[in-house]
């Protein structure tokens, strides 16, 4: 049997409290940690796999879909002391997975460890 809990906030012991619709409209609903310049993900939330499609592409399959292909994506990558830029783009994004490549100035499309969140409504 399914249960449900109605609550406005969320009030922690020592941290304080937070109104629950932030929670529900404020907070990723999937990231990624790649932490080898491949699809390995290191660390993640509602990422069930991704999918190495070549040198510097990837796409990551979400465990449960976002409700339609209108959700936001945010990348980031390190950058080395010699390394001018360092840039990570989407694209071919649907509800149950997106697309992400990586590239440097210097080298072009390669593969490299990138940090990723996804934020919007799940279906």
């Amino acid at each position: 049997m399914a249960g449900k809990i109605v609550a406005d906030t969320l009030e922690h012991s020592t941290a304080g409290s937070i109104a629950t619709n932030y929670v529900v409209n404020g907070s990723a609903k999937a990231w990624a940690a790649s932490l080898e310049a491949d699809a390995t993900i290191g660390d993640s939330l509602n990422v069930s796999s991704a999918v190495d499609d070549g040198a510097g592409f990837e796409q990551v399959i979400f465990a449960s879909s976002f409700n339609s292909a209108n959700y936001v994506s945010v990348g980031s990558l390190s950058r080395t002391a010699t390394e001018t830029a360092r840039i990570v783009s989407f694209y071919e994004r649907v509800s149950a997975s997106i697309h992400v490549s990586t590239k440097t100035v210097s080298a072009g499309v390669s593969d490299q460890p990138k940090a990723t969140s996804f934020h919007g409504d799940l279906a």
